[in-house]
């Protein structure tokens, strides 16, 4: 975040619907990346034995998918298949395309024309925020 709190102290960053736009683009990987690793790393971790007896220990991943191992019941609960149907008519699937897709198709055209590839790291994705800004907005002017 401070990367991006920088960008805008530099005046690389306005607001504007393209530059949320190129943020969206350039660093969504990376934070869905970084998500991804915090959920692993927690549901993985070790809980510790305490004082109490009434609170397990173990691994989240393993509590919750071998619930029988800490002398408790499957708190799981199906749904038929009518429930699943009516609630996925009330949720929106994640796109594939993670910003305007007019602003992800002139990304994508800029990446290809330039040979620019898809950031891995956060300093990766700042550099193709700026490039993809100084193309974007310069054209835009």
């Amino acid at each position: 975040m401070n990367k991006l709190r920088q960008l805008q102290e530099d005046s690389e960053f306005s607001g504007s619907a393209v530059d949320k736009s190129l943020v969206q683009f350039c660093f969504m990987a990376i934070f869905q990346s970084e998500l991804s690793l915090a959920v692993t790393m927690w549901n993985n971790h070790s809980i510790r034995r305490c004082r109490d007896s009434n609170v397990p220990c173990g691994q989240p991943n393993g509590m919750f998918n071998f619930p029988e191992l800490w002398n408790t019941r499957d708190y799981t609960s199906f749904a038929s298949r009518e429930e699943v149907d009516a609630c996925r008519g009330q949720v929106e699937f994640r796109s594939t395309v993670c910003c305007d897709p007019v602003v992800c198709d002139m990304c994508t055209y800029i990446m290809a024309a330039d040979n620019c590839l898809p950031p891995n790291t956060f300093d990766e994705a700042e550099r193709l925020y700026k490039h993809l800004r100084s193309k974007i907005v310069v054209a835009g002017a």
